[in-house]
């Protein structure tokens, strides 16, 4: 997707967090990776699982 946007002019970047799963108490916890892709002056999340 970075790949994608950045050859359409878009600026996006590699993100990554802590997967917490369905919920906190859910353990272990797990790194995940999203985009962020600017688009009017905002940085908007994208994230396949949802968890964002």
């Amino acid at each position: 997707m970075i790949a994608l946007c950045r050859a359409l002019n878009i600026p996006a970047r590699f993100c990554s967090g802590i997967d917490y799963g369905a919920a906190p108490v859910l353990l272990p916890t797990d790194f995940h990776a999203y985009v962020e892709v600017l688009l009017g002056g905002r940085w908007y999340i994208f994230e396949p699982r949802f968890l964002c």
